[in-house]
């Protein structure tokens, strides 16, 4: 299967296991991230000027696996909290390689590239799934930065699935898939048994799903690793923890009888 996505709730250490699998498929298989698997799939199905087709291999090189290490470095500073049900970003910061990176508009260009594999594809045209997340995401009471992100978040993944059931070669791990994406949509709605019966009905699952769990413990020491380094989602205190936790296993009761899924204790 050349597509694998992990699920859970935030510190559990869904990163960590995403590496692990990506040491494993190594040695068989090419892995690739999804952005680099979006841009390459634009590169050589789409046609574009010239000024298009560079911006489009600088992406590329940007968001290579070969340079993933190094992007550590140059990611912006910032955490996320929820706080009364709302989604709050805090203390963004755009390092200077960023800021080049922002002037030669490079995020307007992927935007671009995500929506003429959408026309592509045809997604907001027969995809009933998605036309749903999106009507979800826009009714939620949340910042307009949310939704914005977390919409093309959506669609990013959608278009990555849709290159990856055409038989693309190289491989392909998410720590936050469609699954994770729609548990943060549940944790967030008030009428969450109504909003899982019409994504369910909906949803057409593909690839390999893993639940990755831990002590809460460990979450709670990671969260506040994280707090000092202000990065990642940081939870407010232990009780919230235990809030989402609960609300991962409403999630799964509600899902497991549509979506089959694997769980790794990290």
């Amino acid at each position: 299967m050349n597509y694998i996505e992990l699920f859970g709730i935030s510190a559990t250490g869904k990163t960590y296991i995403k590496k692990k699998i990506i040491r494993k498929l190594n040695k068989n298989f090419q892995v690739a991230n999804s952005k680099e698997i979006i841009i390459k799939f634009y590169l050589k199905n789409s046609k574009m000027n010239y000024l298009d087709y560079l911006k489009s291999v600088i992406l590329l090189i940007f968001h290579s696996r070969f340079i993933d290490y190094l992007r550590y470095f140059f990611r912006p500073e910032g955490k996320t909290t929820k706080e009364n049900n709302k989604i709050r970003f805090h203390s963004l910061r755009r390092k200077s390689y960023l800021k080049i990176i922002d002037k030669m508009r490079l995020n307007d260009h992927y935007q671009n590239i995500l929506k003429s594999l959408e026309k592509k594809f045809k997604i907001s045209e027969k995809n009933n799934f998605y036309r749903i997340i999106i009507k979800e995401t826009n009714n939620l009471k949340q910042d307009y930065k949310f939704k914005v992100i977390f919409k093309e978040w959506f669609l990013e993944n959608i278009i990555l699935i849709e290159i990856q059931k055409k038989g693309n070669n190289l491989h392909c791990v998410l720590d936050e898939g469609l699954i994770q994406k729609i548990f943060i949509l549940f944790s967030l709605k008030k009428n969450k048994y109504t909003f899982i019966k019409k994504i369910i009905k909906n949803l057409q699952k593909y690839g390999e799903l893993y639940l990755v769990s831990t002590n809460l413990k460990n979450i709670y020491k990671r969260s506040l690793d994280r707090n000092k380094k202000s990065e990642g989602f940081v939870y407010k205190d232990y009780n919230e923890i235990v809030k989402e936790y609960d609300n991962l296993k409403i999630f799964e009761k509600l899902i497991k009888k549509k979506i089959s899924y694997k769980k790794i204790r990290n």
